[in-house]
């Protein structure tokens, strides 16, 4: 991680990435990858991440006595500008081909207690999304934390409706679906 780190970014050409899609590369593969990180005022900075036009990302941070936390950022998947990061949180948005929901909740099990963030929303368009084991076409789904929830809304061609996620414990989903 270092060596990228120097301005200018570099190529993703070393090794396989062993990500669930839409991250995942063959070790011939070259992807384009940028990090960047700029001091904005004393005890803040801003990084710049860019992995092709697959995701790019910008994040607002802030160092003090407790550490380094996210204030505000945005992630943008597919290809776009990330745009202003204007809302507290970080905000996932744009379009992907394919998403395989099963293959990240498994990754991300792997690596609990290894730290991160919580994301404070989103609005995505998937071309083909696996969940729990089905598969969906075409859909759009916006994402928006409510009273210790997370209030889920579907909009496509096999789903349509609304979730609420509880994380409490094993966590709670329940749905009103007028389409599935």
């Amino acid at each position: 991680l270092r060596e990228i780190l120097k301005p200018g970014g570099t190529q993703a050409r070393t090794g396989a990435a062993s990500l669930p899609a839409p991250f995942s590369k063959t070790a011939g593969e070259s992807i384009p990858l940028r990090i960047e990180r700029r001091s904005t005022a004393p005890q803040t900075h801003r990084v710049s991440f860019a992995y092709g036009d697959i995701v790019k990302a910008e994040l607002a941070r802030r160092s003090d006595a407790k550490g380094t936390r996210v204030e505000r950022g945005v992630v943008r998947l597919g290809p776009g500008e990330v745009g202003e990061l204007d809302r507290p949180g970080v905000w996932l948005r744009g379009t992907v081909n394919r998403f395989d929901f099963d293959d990240w909740l498994a990754f991300s099990r792997a690596r609990e207690g290894e730290g991160g963030f919580a994301f404070a929303g989103a609005d995505v368009k998937v071309g083909e999304l696996d969940f729990f084991g089905r598969r969906f076409s075409k859909l759009g789904l916006a994402m928006t934390p409510q009273a210790g929830a997370t209030q889920l809304a579907f909009a496509g061609r096999d789903i349509e409706g609304t979730a609420t996620w509880r994380g409490e414990g094993r966590g709670r989903l329940s749905a009103r679906l007028k389409k599935l």
